[in-house]
């Protein structure tokens, strides 16, 4: 996910108008343009509103109710232990 496209987001759950980072746990730049453009590739979204977490996997970002999550989705926000900061996939 680019970076700078987080302000066009929207929570799906109580429809505020802005998502923040939670945490990137992998994240690459690529030059476009001679331009750096930072992406992020493996992180956690959270509505400041609602506190829904959501994940960013492979790139994309999970903007669903968490009623909508598929198993690996919810295995990403569960596992996420705020205290080390860390996540174990399964």
């Amino acid at each position: 996910m680019k970076k700078d496209l987080l302000n066009l987001l929207k929570c799906p759950s109580c429809g505020h108008d802005e998502i923040h980072i939670e945490h990137i746990y992998s994240r690459y730049t690529l030059n476009e343009q001679n331009k750096k453009i930072e992406f992020i590739k493996e992180g956690l979204l959270k509505c400041p509103k609602c506190n829904m977490i959501y994940p960013i996997i492979a790139d994309v970002p999970t903007l669903l109710r968490e009623s909508q999550f598929i198993d690996s989705e919810k295995a990403f926000c569960q596992n996420y232990d705020k205290n080390r900061e860390t996540v174990v996939l399964i």
